[in-house]
């Protein structure tokens, strides 16, 4: 009787570890799709950028530099979208961000993301059917709590992400300090 129980136990947990993780990628994928990874991934060559222009003494060669900018780059990218995953965790339900994903995927989302100007009508009609929907009335609904989190989420990657920077900077003799 108890190795019955402690097989149920055991299952019910790995059951529970593999939704979790289901979910955990699905929350991804919708970030990797809805425009937020290219909005962070610019944001992160505008924070080392900043960092040029503030701390470096001399001027480091393109190739330097270069290496320099994309050191780190996706992987810093990777991280910041996992911990955001734990803010839309905490807005939204696992179905929710399925349904949030159907209408990402469509051409006309991925159109009203990355060139506005190339929507067509039947386009405006796939983004006012979504608009009138259940999800996207709580997506309006939960955008400034889930603002607030992503903001606080991002405020510790940018400190981050400018820490390592400036750190390489120095650790190569770039900074004005030296």
């Amino acid at each position: 009787m108890r190795s019955i129980f402690f097989t149920v136990l055991i299952s019910f947990f790995l059951s529970a570890n593999a939704q979790v993780d289901a979910f955990q990628k699905d929350i991804v994928t919708f970030i990797n799709i809805n425009g937020t990874r290219q909005l962070y991934d610019n944001s992160q060559d505008e924070i080392t950028e900043k960092l040029k222009n503030q701390i470096v003494k001399k001027e480091i060669p393109t190739k330097e530099w270069k290496k320099f900018k994309n050191k780190n780059k996706k992987e810093n990218l990777d991280k910041l979208v996992n911990d955001l995953a734990f803010a839309y965790r905490n807005q939204f339900s696992h179905d929710d961000v399925k349904k949030m994903m159907v209408f990402y995927k469509t051409e006309a989302a991925q159109k009203l993301i990355n060139d506005k100007s190339s929507l067509t009508e039947e386009d405006d009609k796939v983004i006012d059917d979504f608009n009138k929907t259940a999800i996207a009335k709580k997506m309006d609904l939960k955008e400034k709590a889930l603002e607030k989190d992503i903001a606080v989420i991002y405020s510790a990657w940018k400190r981050d992400i400018f820490s390592q920077k400036m750190g390489e900077i120095i650790k190569n003799g770039y900074s004005k300090a030296e």
